[in-house]
């Protein structure tokens, strides 16, 4: 989430940020699997842990 802005500048192409895309995902699945990609530290963070908690 912190370097999404900076991202986006530095590319013409589309960047999600995470929380957009992985709440629903995590909601909808039906194996209760999801693919993300993401650093360590986001998969370790609270913030992500909320949303897929």
């Amino acid at each position: 989430a912190a370097a999404a802005e900076a991202i986006r500048a530095a590319t013409a192409l589309p960047v999600v940020a995470l929380e957009p895309g992985v709440k629903p995902a995590a909601v909808l699945t039906r194996s209760g699997v999801i693919g993300v990609l993401a650093t360590t530290r986001t998969l370790e963070s609270e913030r992500f842990q909320r949303l897929v908690g």
